[in-house]
């Protein structure tokens, strides 16, 4: 299985709820129904300021296969397309290998998210990491 991370930003001028909103709401469930070689999909929405708006993982067999090089798309996977076109920004595209170091609930000091949140923490290169909280796992 590969995975990989997109960095989404809404357009310029759009506001951020009806972004998150429209992105849950309508482009999700489009993906969900007529993408091909979606294994599993997260979408996480910033809560914090950042460069961008919307941490999305997807994990697929092959990557070069998901992004369909050299194939024709489907009538879905078309409208999948012109709908990110209407309301998604820039976006940065990254192939990951995913370690997951310690699965299961968080409790506090990280708090105690709603079932089926995560907490993401990205920082920038030469960026100080914050200071664990007494009893985290990072």
């Amino acid at each position: 299985m590969e995975k990989f991370v997109f960095l989404f930003r809404r357009k310029p001028g759009a506001m951020r709820e009806a972004y998150f909103h429209h992105y849950i709401t309508d482009h999700s469930p489009l993906g969900l129904k007529h993408q091909q070689g979606l294994d599993a999909y997260t979408v996480n929405l910033l809560e914090s300021p950042a460069d961008f708006d919307v941490v999305t993982e997807i994990w697929t067999p092959v990557i070069a296969q998901f992004f369909g090089a050299g194939k024709q798309r489907s009538a879905g996977e078309e409208l999948i397309v012109q709908d990110h076109k209407s309301f998604m920004g820039p976006q940065d595209t990254f192939a990951v290998e995913e370690r997951v170091l310690r699965d299961g609930a968080l409790t506090s000091p990280l708090g105690a998210p709603a079932a089926g949140a995560k907490v993401v923490s990205l920082h920038l290169r030469g960026e100080a990491l914050p200071e664990v909280p007494p009893g985290a796992y990072r």
